[in-house]
């Protein structure tokens, strides 16, 4: 039973050092390499979800209008980020000038999920350590 919980645990390892690496990657990669801007809020919605267990949840849309060093309009949707935000309020992008559609909110969301994805990966590496 120890090494199964072993396993489960090293899966658990595995699968959160990942996903901590790919979101990391994600927000550090256009702050990098991309180029800053700000994107005006052209439309936000928000929709009430039903939840499973009887609770209802929030899914919000926003869409920008930002351009390019080059002054190509582009048009992106954001979903689950910038919610509660009024359409004409302004934002900051990071964005790849040459492929101006892959777009990133300038949010510390990312991080903070890439931080917290990697505690739980050293947490359950130190669970194995100590089976």
């Amino acid at each position: 039973m120890k090494y199964v919980a072993k396993f489960l645990l090293l899966i658990i390892v595995l699968g959160s050092a990942a996903g901590a690496a790919s979101v990391a990657y994600d927000f550090f990669h256009l702050r990098v390499s991309g180029l800053h801007g700000v994107a005006k809020v052209v439309s936000a919605s928000s929709q009430q979800v039903a939840g499973s267990r009887g609770g209802t949840s929030y899914r919000s849309s926003v869409t920008v209008e930002f351009a390019t060093a080059g002054g190509v309009l582009v048009k992106h949707e954001f979903n689950g980020t910038f919610s509660g935000i009024k359409p004409g309020a302004e934002v900051g992008i990071f964005y790849n000038p040459a492929a101006p559609e892959e777009v990133i909110a300038d949010t510390w969301d990312d991080l903070i999920l890439a931080a917290a994805l990697l505690g739980m990966a050293l947490a359950c590496w130190v669970s194995i350590l100590e089976l």
